[in-house]
């Protein structure tokens, strides 16, 4: 599951390691100390994704529970201040116009 916030982005997928556990993966730590401050992250610099998190699903969940409580924006797009994430969404909602005008 890919995940945009307007502070992060993450992929996350089921921790293989772990008991019903979850990985949250993303390409800046910065975006996972954001959202998981008391996790030890793991940095994988041979992965697709440079740094992760091993938790609960439950865990995730009230994160993403929290955000979606505390939403408040209007515009996705335009809510996100980091330049480099909001040129990322950019790009990204422009491949998704794309494939939504192909249909």
């Amino acid at each position: 599951m890919w995940v945009c916030l307007t502070d992060g982005f993450f992929s996350i997928v089921r921790d293989t390691t772990g008991e019903d556990g979850l990985l949250v993966r993303a390409r800046s730590p910065e975006h996972l100390r954001r959202a998981f401050p008391s996790h030890t992250m793991e940095r994988t610099p041979g992965a697709d994704y440079g740094w992760r998190i091993r938790t609960s699903r439950d865990e995730v969940a009230d994160v993403l529970t929290d955000r979606v409580a505390t939403l408040d924006y209007p515009n996705f797009k335009a809510s996100v201040t980091e330049e480099r994430l909001h040129d990322l969404y950019g790009a990204f909602w422009r491949l998704h116009w794309r494939y939504q005008q192909d249909r």
